[in-house]
């Protein structure tokens, strides 16, 4: 009996192993060209100082087009976050208004020297947040920044350094209810050259049992520390004569128990 198999013609299956052989190359190169290119992006992330940021944080660039404001956590996966000086190449200046507007995940925070501002509401809410490492380019922590940030321990506001060219006018601000109800932080310094310590800045945490201020600020506000009832040390890098000039507002302490004021040359007790 006769088969009905249809024969291959000759030389045709060669033919299509041929060009099955040349489309398994050609993925293949594309493949390696990816791979280089990948490889070539990281070494230019690594050059502009980006890789050492944290992974998949959003920025925007600013109105000027020079530079970059971190908006958030973007898709960044990890609890602990370092926000870093420059991102494509251009430096970041800012942490954007609300940025981690109740982003219940991070535990730290640490902004690379260069970073200049903390906005409105920046780490409003942040309830797990434990540490902040800021860095001495920071020049204002504007309102509510680290509002309710309940499990916060730790700030720490570095000093100026010699690498960060401080601008002409060089005017350092802690904004309104910066850090009320930061009811686990138990001590804080704040930075040389502060100017102001806005009102309420410190409302509410409980826990704090001293503070450090700098001679340089010009003034204190309206119940900046009501609420510290465990509060019981200043410490003020200035004399008592310029304690005793330094405006304040008159609730300035509001509940706040006796607290010994430690200046250069003696001792101040406020009630």
């Amino acid at each position: 009996m006769r088969s009905w198999r249809k024969e291959t013609p000759i030389g045709k299956g060669n033919t299509m192993r041929k060009k099955k052989l040349l489309s398994i190359i050609i993925i293949s190169l594309c493949c390696i060209a990816m791979a280089v290119v990948a490889v070539l992006a990281t070494a230019q992330a690594d050059s502009n100082g980006d890789a050492e940021g944290t992974p998949g944080l959003a920025f925007e660039l600013s109105p000027d087009k020079e530079s970059y404001i971190c908006t958030g956590i973007g898709n960044a996966a990890t609890t602990d976050i370092v926000i870093p000086a420059t991102y494509k190449g251009k430096p970041v200046t800012m942490i954007g208004n609300g940025a981690f507007y109740n982003c219940v995940t991070l535990t730290s925070v640490t902004v690379q020297q260069g970073v200049q501002g903390v906005s409105e509401y920046a780490f409003y809410g942040c309830v797990r947040l434990q540490t902040v490492q800021l860095p001495g380019s920071i020049r204002y922590i504007g309102g509510r920044a680290f509002k309710m940030c309940k499990s916060l321990t730790a700030v720490h506001m570095a000093d100026d350094d010699t690498v960060f060219e401080k601008p002409e006018e060089d005017v350092r601000v802690i904004d309104e209810s910066a850090f009320k109800g930061c009811t686990s932080l138990t001590s804080l310094r704040f930075p040389e050259e502060i100017t102001l310590i806005s009102r309420r800045v410190l409302d509410g945490c409980s826990a704090l049992t001293e503070i450090t201020l700098p001679v340089g600020v010009q003034a204190i506000g309206e119940a900046a520390l009501a609420g510290c009832t465990a509060l019981t040390k200043i410490h003020y890098e200035g004399t008592v004569e310029e304690w005793n000039a330094l405006p304040k507002d008159m609730l300035w302490s509001l509940d706040v128990g006796e607290c010994t004021v430690i200046c250069s040359d003696g001792t101040v007790t406020i009630d």
